[in-house]
């Protein structure tokens, strides 16, 4: 199905362009995926920072203990 963008309306005037609805339906979940890493990006920013504020007030060590 071609979807059709046209400009001001005027007699005989040709679309602006004519997209492909799968393009369009791509386009969309490529920006749900972006969405969702986002999300993902925020999730891992917000555990390091709370593990690095522990390692910094010494209730989490790196050390091993043998």
């Amino acid at each position: 199905m071609l979807l059709r963008l046209d400009g001001p309306r005027a007699p005989g005037r040709q679309p602006l362009c004519l997209i492909d609805r799968a393009v369009i339906d791509r386009a969309a979940a490529i920006e749900q995926d972006v969405q969702g890493l986002e999300q993902v990006d925020y999730l891992f920013h917000r555990m390091f920072g709370f593990l690095y504020l522990l390692r910094m007030t010494g209730r989490a060590s790196a050390k091993v203990h043998t």
